[in-house]
């Protein structure tokens, strides 16, 4: 029996680490699978003289895994808009938010022709947009980009907002939750991690290969952020392993 246990909880490591590998949906369900699979795995104490008793135990038990792995599997692939096309704005983007206060300047780096003039920028919440005043900036020609400084005006409200950035050169490009205004920078502050979210896909849906076409694994990135939502850090932190290699 202390075999049949060890084995048990060997079957219960391994359903749980593919459950990491791409077949949850999120922290909390991850801990509500652990629990389940705990409870199917950790057989009662059996008292039949029958030997053959744990074996047909220990199917019953696999048969009961099976069933809830295909439960939890994970959705096939599927189109998926998210996140910033990186046309013109290279930076602040979602990863790499700028943080000003009302009246603060910050610097937009931009993808467009040296030719580029009549840049504009504004903000942008729901259906509040404030217009930026262009504070200076050029073109970099060692750098290949512009570097543009935007002014945030007086009495902009604290929130998360997009970016919105023109010029004669280049459509209208989009920087979805790339500034955060507030009002002041703290000096007490606490903040959450995350890790290794290797988007777009879970990295074994597709026979073991990459599949950059599969964008499955953005669904299970939006329970996460849900999760660590749910309790309002002031600051979060990825570090590292945001992407799986060569698909930013």
């Amino acid at each position: 029996m202390k075999a049949a246990r060890n084995d048990a909880r060997s079957e219960r490591d391994a359903v749980t680490d593919l459950r990491w590998l791409g077949i949850g949906r999120g922290v909390t369900q991850v801990a509500q699978g652990r629990d389940i699979i705990d409870a199917l795995l950790v057989p009662p104490v059996s008292r039949s003289p029958d030997p053959g008793a744990p074996a047909r135990m220990r199917l019953a038990h696999l048969a009961l895994i099976a069933s809830a792995a295909a439960a939890l599997s994970a959705a096939s692939a599927h189109a998926y808009t998210y996140g910033d096309t990186l046309t013109t704005i290279w930076r602040p983007l979602p990863n790499l938010p700028a943080l000003a206060r009302p009246g603060d300047t910050f610097t937009v780096w931009a993808h467009a022709p040296s030719t580029a003039a009549s840049w504009s920028a504004s903000l942008a919440y729901g259906a509040l947009v404030v217009p930026l005043a262009p504070t200076g900036g050029g073109w970099q020609p060692t750098k290949g980009r512009w570097e543009l400084s935007f002014s945030v005006p007086t009495g902009t409200p604290e929130e998360i907002y997009a970016l919105i950035l023109t010029s004669d050169s280049t459509p209208p490009d989009t920087a979805a939750h790339a500034v955060k205004v507030l009002p002041e920078f703290a000096a007490d502050y606490y903040f959450a991690q995350i890790s290794d979210t290797h988007l777009p896909e879970h990295a074994f849906s597709a026979n073991g290969m990459i599949n950059t076409a599969d964008t499955s694994g953005m669904g299970d990135f939006d329970a996460v952020i849900d999760d660590v939502n749910s309790i309002h850090p002031q600051l979060i932190i990825h570090t590292g392993d945001l992407v799986n290699e060569r698909e930013l």
